[in-house]
Parts: structure tokens; sequence; C-alpha cells
């Protein structure tokens, strides 16, 4: 399979992602499941099975941003920050409109483009593991794992 770019209108946004390649997209993963695995089980035990898999987009974006909202408490604002920026690699968005160019979002369009709308950059980053991770709150995903709640072999956890 190839590197695949998907386009997705986002709150009136042109957005365009490129895949990660396969070793960054594992990394990914794995920083992933032990910077939200606690947030993510938490709140998918409030939710059930059918809620968790049902396919609808808003119900898994609320998801996402409930277990974003169960761990920022506990993270390292800077680092998140950093992590979030290096998971939006890849990531372009249309500035200046219908009629601008598309531009990756470096730290300086962060700063600009997300001025007043995490909202925005929450959805955007949603998409983004969207086209990385597949259905990742639903069946097979990462939601499905982590409400499982199994440990993980203290002979991968590093």
């Amino acid at each position: 399979m190839a590197i695949e770019t998907r386009n997705k209108t986002i709150d009136g946004h042109q957005v365009m992602v490129t895949q990660y390649p396969g070793t960054t997209s594992l990394t990914n993963k794995v920083r992933i499941l032990k910077l939200l695995g606690p947030g993510v089980g938490e709140t998918l035990s409030k939710v059930s099975p059918e809620e968790a898999t049902a396919g609808v987009a808003s119900s898994k974006l609320e998801i996402f941003i409930q277990v974003l909202g169960n761990v920022c408490g506990t993270l390292d604002p800077d680092k998140f920050t950093e992590f979030v920026l290096e998971l939006l690699i890849g990531t372009r968005i249309k500035v200046g409109g219908t009629s601008g160019d598309y531009q990756e979002i470096t730290r300086e369009i962060f700063d600009l483009e997300f001025a007043g709308q995490l909202l925005l950059m929450y959805k955007i980053l949603f998409f983004v593991l969207e086209v990385n991770y597949g259905n990742f709150f639903g069946k097979g995903g990462l939601g499905e794992f982590l409400k499982r709640k199994q440990p993980i072999s203290p002979a991968i956890r590093k």
C-alpha cells in the first residue's frame, strides 16, 4: 500500500492530511497509548459498546475531546503542545479562504489559524488520527482495546 493523502472540509476550512510512514505511525501510536491511555479507559468506561462503535463521527469526536479533557490535568503543557505539533506533521490547511494556498501546519500557522479556535484544532487532530489509524475509537481500534483495560505487558512497557 502507498501512503495516502485525504482531504476534508472542517468547519469551512479545507484540510489535507498525508499518512505517516509506517515507523512514524507505530511510534506515535505507542506515544498516544501512553499519553491518553488512562483517559481513554476512564472515558470509555462511561460509554456503552454500542455508542463507542456506532460509527457516528460527532460521537467519536465528543469521546476524543472528553479523553483529552480527562488527561490534560496530568500533562506537561509544553510536551503536550510539542506532541500535538508532531501529530500534525503532514497536515496542511488552506490559508486565506478558498483562494488561498495549502500550508503545512507549523508552529506559526498553528498560532495564527487556531487562535481562539481550539475546537477546530481538535477536529483537525481527530481527522489526522482517523487518516492514520482508521477507526480510532471503534471496533478493533484503540478505544476498544483500552476499554477492556488489559494491562500492557511489562516486557513492552518503557
